[in-house]
């Protein structure tokens, strides 16, 4: 992207009650486009920053933008990442859950992410404590790769403990964010990340959603909106916290597996169903 590019989009995204989806909108009337062609210091250094840093910064209009983002409602307008933009084109699977998650929960999510790491999908997740973290590790363990969508700045990762994964994530797979690279974490950046968690993966698996929701049951919220096919650990393995889950699977919102074969084994079923519709 070129600098002048970058200074237009981040002027119309920082203005007040203008989203992304509005400001893509703007962005595209050559008209307003004039109107905002003004320098911006800030904006230009943030530009300069990135690129002394090694950070990519994609918008909505790069070819490298991932297609899947566009289809959902508000789209990021600029990405910033640093690592390896093609995991972008690959086949992908996000593994999300509870912050709090029991240790054989954890352990699950780590045994699964390795697994379907081995079976060369990228792993998708947000860099969170509990089940994020596990799901990174089993597949940077598995020698996989994976991506990982902060809530915060890429150079101000949240949670701190963290840091050492993130920055192995940036050097063998892909950070993410669509929050300035120098940003501190807010609940609302959180929320909004779990969008494009989402979007990214092919499938969605959720490890684990407690009586109270929190963000995971957000997660499901946006999962669920963008018409995604979404998983989670049967009941029957009593991984907890798991009352979320269970409300969810009886309203068949959420499909039940005890494995990776059950999972690709609903894909099979299902094609097999629409062929015999077809035939």
């Amino acid at each position: 992207m070129e600098k002048n590019e970058f200074v237009k989009l981040m002027s119309f995204k920082r203005i007040k009650r203008i989203g992304n989806q509005k400001a893509i909108d703007l962005f595209t009337n050559s008209q307003l486009v004039v109107t905002y062609e003004r320098s911006n210091y800030e904006i230009s250094k943030m530009f300069d920053y990135c690129k002394s840093k090694k950070i990519h910064i994609i918008s909505y209009f790069d070819p490298e933008y991932p297609d899947k983002l566009k289809k959902i409602n508000s789209p990021p307008l600029i990405l910033f990442a640093r690592g390896n933009l093609c995991l972008l084109k690959k086949k992908l699977i996000t593994i999300v859950g509870s912050r709090g998650a029991s240790e054989k929960t954890k352990i699950w999510a780590y045994n699964i992410s390795k697994e379907l790491s081995d079976l060369g999908y990228v792993i998708v997740s947000g860099g969170a404590q509990g089940i994020d973290t596990y799901a990174h590790r089993g597949a940077l363990n598995s020698s996989g790769e994976t991506i990982c969508v902060l809530g915060s700045g890429i150079d101000n990762v949240y949670p701190e403990e963290n840091i050492p994964l993130i920055e192995n994530i940036s050097r063998r797979g892909l950070v993410i964010s669509e929050v300035p690279p120098t940003e501190s974490v807010s609940r609302i950046n959180l929320l909004q990340r779990n969008r494009i968690t989402s979007a990214l993966g092919d499938k969605v698996l959720i490890v684990s959603i407690g009586r109270k929701g929190g963000g995971s049951k957000s997660q499901f919220r946006d999962a669920y909106s963008q018409g995604k096919e979404i998983f989670a650990p049967d009941p029957s393995l009593e991984l907890k916290p798991n009352e979320g889950l269970i409300n969810l699977i009886k309203e068949n919102k959420i499909i039940p597996i005890q494995s990776v074969e059950d999972m690709f084994n609903f894909q099979i079923k299902k094609e097999e169903k629409g062929l015999k519709r077809f035939l």
